[in-house]
């Protein structure tokens, strides 16, 4: 797992660590130097185990905010470091529609990446601006066609149901026209809003508003997408979701994200690299450790050696 904590904006409803202001983009250049240097740690270090890789993911955050040649530097690196001979899974984040370029995807496919999630939440623009995503549907379009005109294998796209703003027939659109397009991967969320949101402190009035169309919501994405030939592949919940209603992956058969299913099941080793990642190390009996990397950026920046010596450990 490699991770890129940046985002070009905020969006209200999300939790992750993510840097998006300016002078906090500014540390993108210092950080990817640091991230390259902890692939070729990483790697050495699998390889001297005897170890193969089996998928490799960047999330984020979002991925693509980074530049098409900054893009280049860190897949070239990953690329000359990890041995791919193996790898049946690599995805990279674009889950932000008004990040994606012809060329941020051109060098995504050029590096091999076999996946890609390309994520919109939903296609109604008037939800799409109460929710904070600087995008609109006529976005997600273009950017979902670049990714199929240059050819990248597998797709992802997101949706959330519960959003505030969003009833019955504007999700159940969203979903129709999702099934339209059959990408590879459709994942439907339920709306979550944990206490680092922007939207917590409007927790009892976004829940009023999305709770009681939500079950209705989730009942309607999981019949239609099943019946537009997808199967369930994974499932997991969150605290504080609408309802307390699942998050669940579906695929067309044979198209299952490995690395979902993976880290979902909790049977194989994740080696993490970047700010906010998280190593799991499976032993030989079951046993799980885990390996934090630091959360933000500049802390990752400053005590890097120390995170490597854990790494080592």
């Amino acid at each position: 797992y490699i991770s890129i904590p940046f985002c070009p904006s905020r969006c209200s409803y999300c939790s992750f660590v993510s840097y998006t202001s300016p002078k906090l983009l500014g540390l993108l250049d210092a950080y990817l130097e640091q991230l390259c240097r902890d692939i070729a740690e990483q790697a050495a270090l699998i390889k001297s185990l005897g170890l193969t890789v089996a998928t490799v993911y960047i999330g984020g955050g979002t991925p693509t905010t980074l530049s098409a040649t900054q893009l280049e530097k860190l897949l070239s690196v990953i690329s000359e470091n990890v041995d791919m001979s193996g790898v049946e899974e690599f995805t990279v984040e674009a889950g932000r529609p008004d990040t994606i370029t012809k060329e941020k995807l051109e060098v995504i496919k050029k590096y091999g990446a076999t996946r890609i999630s390309i994520n919109t939440q939903t296609l109604n623009d008037e939800v799409l601006e109460l929710i904070g995503r600087k995008h609109t549907a006529a976005d997600f379009y273009r950017a979902f066609e670049l990714a199929r005109s240059i050819g990248i294998p597998q797709i992802n796209t997101d949706l959330i149901a519960g959003l505030p703003g969003e009833g019955f027939g504007s999700f159940s659109s969203t979903v129709d026209e999702m099934t339209r397009l059959h990408p590879e991967n459709l994942t439907v969320h339920t709306l979550c809003i944990k206490n680092a949101a922007d939207f917590s402190q409007k927790r009892s009035y976004i829940y009023d508003r999305g709770e009681n169309v939500a079950t209705k919501l989730v009942d309607y994405a999981h019949l239609a997408v099943k019946n537009a030939g997808y199967i369930p592949y994974y499932m997991y919940r969150q605290k504080s979701t609408v309802k307390n209603l699942e998050n669940v992956g579906f695929s067309q058969l044979g198209h299952e994200s490995l690395y979902n299913i993976y880290i979902m099941e909790e049977v194989q080793t994740i080696i993490s690299c970047g700010a906010g990642g998280v190593s799991k190390v499976v032993g030989k009996q079951g046993e799980i450790k885990r390996v934090y990397n630091y959360k933000y950026p500049n802390e990752y920046l400053k005590d890097f050696n120390a995170i490597i010596h854990r790494k080592d450990e």
